[in-house]
């Protein structure tokens, strides 16, 4: 453990410290990730398609409509919105953020 006492630290060094921190929280616990329950489901919505991950029953995601495309644009099937939750869970696997870029969606032939 580390002790800090009685030790000034200007605004933007604080802050950058407290996202470092964060970081490391985070990225420690996505280790686990696997240990711990993902799902992926898909729901109904505006006439197409979203979904959602939960994580022990928790949910930590909800995406009703296809991300990276302006508007809110639901995903025209059920099998592309599961690819798409699917997508993003393997990403968290992987230690990666959990945002999609326009050519992953083209990537995995996710259609918009």
């Amino acid at each position: 453990m580390i002790l800090i006492t009685q030790m000034q630290i200007n605004p933007i060094t604080g802050k950058l410290l407290i996202v470092s921190i964060a970081f490391l929280l985070l990225n420690c616990s996505s280790n686990q990730l696997k240990d711990q329950g993902l799902k992926v489901s898909v729901f109904e919505i505006n006439k197409g398609w979203g979904y959602k991950i939960e994580q022990n029953k928790k949910l930590i995601i909800y995406q009703p409509f296809i991300p990276v495309i302006s508007g809110h644009t639901a995903f025209r099937s059920k099998n592309d919105a599961l690819k798409t939750g699917n997508l993003v869970v393997k990403k968290i696997l992987n230690n990666q953020a959990p945002t999609l870029t326009k050519e992953d969606l083209i990537k995995n032939g996710i259609e918009f």
